[in-house]
């Protein structure tokens, strides 16, 4: 598909149209724009989602086509030679459709424009063979990872990137079960906290054989539930919320303790709310500091660093209690000084600041003139 664009100075014109029996659609097909204004175009295609990458051409009268930019969800797009962001915008959120944008228009914009949308194949370096859509999440592409953490501080104890379906293509069977007793290996005497993705009874007894608990709620398909269990009608107050049954498994709790709230939640149920957010919240701390990239290998690697990074901060937070304790942005200056100390000596990881981190972070320390 293609866009005429056309700047004028004292009209405004935008009519918009699709070519018939065109999987990819480019809106509008004609556009006249004021000078010094922003003309945007948009795009979208009805191809699936692997066919998530999009592209920008531009042809200016009398030359060739040029790619302007390259851009794929939920990542910043990539610029062709001379172009840049001051001048062009393209966003990408969602894999069938994207927007471009031209900025403060002149006359030596005026053109044809077209958007095209690509799958690479497997055999490309540049596509990861293993990232997922999941619609669920805030970032809908990605690559997944399975990670075993500590529900109070996030420490990673150890991940796993899911790298999908096996060669043969059939689906794996019992994968919950089979991640948790991989990142579990090792563990004695602790307690398991995780969705209803990986509880099961076959689970629990597994990890009772390995001196380790679990607490989790049970997804109401599984087999081995009685029906009583489902039954929602005819239930005493407060037994259930909203009229649905919250199912969980512990075998860590042995009496059925009620808590003495006003809502007489059952103690299980406080307990797994208490212990669930770990996981999550290693997602948000390492994400505060992340350095977008759209190669999958940086992605994994620097998805390493960041948690070894956060891993240190832990260890020495709870080696040093007292250190920093009024600064509020102490991971911070922590990944600072971890990273002025790999250009070093490792034995410097928390000295003093060094004139390359003060250049770093410009006026943060005294006698710093930002230079």
């Amino acid at each position: 598909m293609f866009t005429f664009l056309f700047t004028v100075t004292v009209s405004l014109l935008c009519a918009a149209g699709l070519v018939e029996g065109s999987e990819v659609t480019q809106t509008p097909t004609i556009l006249w724009e004021l000078k010094d204004r922003d003309a945007q175009m948009n795009c979208s295609h009805t191809k699936g989602l692997s066919y998530y990458q999009m592209y920008w051409y531009r042809q200016l009268p009398g030359e060739g086509m040029k790619q302007v930019a390259f851009t794929t969800p939920n990542s910043k797009p990539e610029y062709s030679g001379d172009f840049s962001e001051d001048k062009f915008s393209a966003n990408k959120t969602v894999a069938e459709r994207g927007s471009f944008t031209v900025k403060k228009l002149e006359a030596g914009d005026s053109g044809m424009y077209f958007c095209a949308v690509s799958e690479h194949s497997d055999t490309d370096n540049n596509r990861c063979p293993f990232r997922q859509h999941i619609p669920s999440k805030p970032a809908k592409y990605g690559i997944k990872s399975w990670v075993a953490c500590d529900a109070k501080s996030s420490y990673a104890r150890k991940m796993q990137v899911d790298t999908g379906k096996a060669a043969s293509g059939v689906p794996e069977k019992n994968q919950g079960m089979r991640v948790v007793l991989d990142l579990t290996t090792g563990l004695s005497g602790h307690n398991v906290t995780c969705d209803n993705f990986f509880t099961s009874y076959e689970l629990g007894q597994r990890l009772l054989e390995r001196n380790l608990t679990i607490v989790g709620t049970v997804r109401k398909n599984k087999a081995e539930l009685p029906p009583a269990l489902l039954e929602s009608k005819g239930r005493q107050v407060l037994s259930s919320r909203k009229r649905l049954n919250v199912l969980l498994l512990s075998t860590l709790h042995t009496e059925a303790e009620v808590s003495d709230r006003r809502d007489r939640k059952p103690a299980v149920i406080l307990y797994y709310n208490c212990n669930k957010g770990g996981v999550d919240n290693l997602d948000k701390v390492v994400g505060t500091y992340r350095r977008m990239t759209a190669r999958w290998p940086l992605v994994i690697f620097h998805n390493i660093l960041d948690v070894s990074s956060y891993n240190a901060f832990v260890i020495w937070r709870e080696i040093k209690p007292d250190w920093m304790p009024r600064k509020r942005k102490r991971r911070r200056e922590c990944c600072d000084r971890c990273g002025v100390s790999t250009c070093q000596s490792p034995t410097e990881c928390y000295s003093s600041p060094t004139t390359r981190g003060a250049r770093r972070w410009p006026g943060r320390y005294p006698g710093h003139r930002g230079k």
